[in-house]
């Protein structure tokens, strides 16, 4: 019965929503060396995006579960979990999306840092009692870990005879785990001492 009407106008308006699309937030995080701090870097993804939407997810902080390095029990760095809060969403798109969620957790490793003691060769002479070398020199290190005493070098050699006393230096304390370190050994050499006799004046063996 189409052709019993006289359509009078071709285009008309109405009232719908777009009701912006669920979007759960994902991070990924990076492996960081150790630096005596939890914080951590996290970049944010999702597989909700549409296409070419602008739309960028951002953290408020990101931190490991603590500040140590983690390891298996071989010894193996392995990764730790981080958790990122206070996501956000940004760009040109980001009010097309509702964000479902405001934090995320992701796995990445705290690597040990490099460090290095070197003993330092030391020349004493005998003097009849027990003598260490110098201390020795820690390089690398974090400097709230050495001051603090988590971090400390052990061995330094020592004797009380004259001779040579080689270093057996280690590092010890909390955050020991922390670290690679290299170790230079020195020797403790203790002189002997000088023995200075004087003798008597003729006059003296005289008397």
């Amino acid at each position: 019965d189409a052709g019993n009407y006289a359509l009078q106008n071709t285009s008309a308006t109405a009232q719908a929503k777009i009701t912006a699309k669920a979007l759960t937030a994902a991070v990924t995080a990076g492996d960081k060396t150790y630096d005596g701090n939890n914080t951590a870097s996290v970049t944010g993804s999702s597989g909700d995006i549409i296409g070419t939407d602008k739309v960028s997810i951002g953290a408020g902080a990101a931190t490991f579960n603590d500040k140590n390095v983690a390891r298996d029990g071989n010894g193996t760095v392995i990764g730790k979990t981080v958790t990122a809060t206070g996501l956000s969403l940004s760009g040109d798109d980001a009010g097309n999306y509702a964000l479902q969620n405001t934090s995320a957790t992701a796995q990445a490793k705290i690597l040990a840092k490099n460090a290095k003691i070197t003993g330092m060769a030391t020349n004493v002479i005998y003097n009849g009692t027990s003598q260490t070398q110098s201390a020795a020199v820690l390089a690398g290190f974090i400097d709230s870990d050495v001051s603090g005493g988590s971090v400390l070098a052990t061995g330094l050699a020592s004797g009380r005879n004259g001779g040579t006393y080689t270093s057996n230096l280690a590092v010890s304390g909390s955050d020991a785990g922390n670290y690679n370190v290299t170790i230079n050994n020195a020797d403790l050499i203790i002189n002997k001492a000088c023995l200075l006799y004087t003798s008597p004046s003729p006059r003296d063996a005289h008397e």
